[in-house]
């Protein structure tokens, strides 16, 4: 069992090769000695994206943020909210 806890593309797409040739998620865990549940990772990544290239994450929208609770009552103390 690999403790790296990044999956390369090459292995990646050896595992949805193998499971788009009949080979099932158990199957696949077992022969490249990793985890099922990064095989049943790997697969539904691929289910919903249809490629293995990584997408960041979103940021969140700066107009959309609200200030914390100490920012507002240190403006509020300064004068400034």
């Amino acid at each position: 069992m690999t403790t790296d806890i990044s999956t390369s593309k090459q292995l990646k797409e050896r595992i949805i090769d193998a499971f788009l040739n009949g080979e099932r998620q158990a199957a696949n865990s077992r022969h490249f000695a990793i985890p099922r549940y990064t095989v049943c990772r790997v697969l539904k990544l691929h289910q919903e994206r249809e490629h293995l290239e990584h997408m960041p994450k979103c940021e969140r929208p700066l107009e959309n943020c609200t200030k914390n609770k100490s920012t507002r009552s240190v403006e509020r103390r300064l004068g400034e909210g």
